[in-house]
């Protein structure tokens, strides 16, 4: 029963460890990686972004950069389009298909270089 106990102190630590770790991502990198992509300093294809810091950095800021891209992509559509359909269906009891064509459809939006939105965005070259 004491080790029960014990590893359950153990695991509530390595989580309230990770959770530190997202907070710390949230609140520092996540506004930096969404100031690069507005102001056109990285491209918001994590495949360009790579290329980009390749050629000028090397590999291990080339890594960096399109690990952040992604995890900034993710954070901004991907979760929270899932936690919205997750509280949908909480609520009405079946999963609605909407928030997820919400999300691809706002994606579109923001990464396609011949829409009008992309342009309010796009502010200058991504260096490539």
């Amino acid at each position: 029963m004491q080790q029960l106990e014990a590893l359950q102190k153990r695991r509530e630590r390595v989580c309230n460890v990770a959770l530190l770790f997202i907070w710390i991502f949230l609140l520092t990198f996540l506004p930096f990686a969404v100031g690069m992509l507005g102001g056109g300093q990285a491209s918001p294809f994590p495949w360009d972004t790579f290329a980009a810091n390749l050629r000028r950095h090397g590999f291990w800021d080339a890594m960096f950069g399109a690990h952040l891209v992604i995890t900034t992509e993710l954070w901004i559509f991907l979760i929270p389009g899932r936690l919205w359909r997750q509280a949908l269906f909480e609520k009405q009891g079946r999963r609605p298909l909407y928030p997820l064509h919400y999300q691809y459809l706002g994606r579109l939006l923001l990464f396609t270089p011949g829409n009008p939105i992309y342009r309010l965005v796009y502010h200058g070259s991504y260096d490539l």
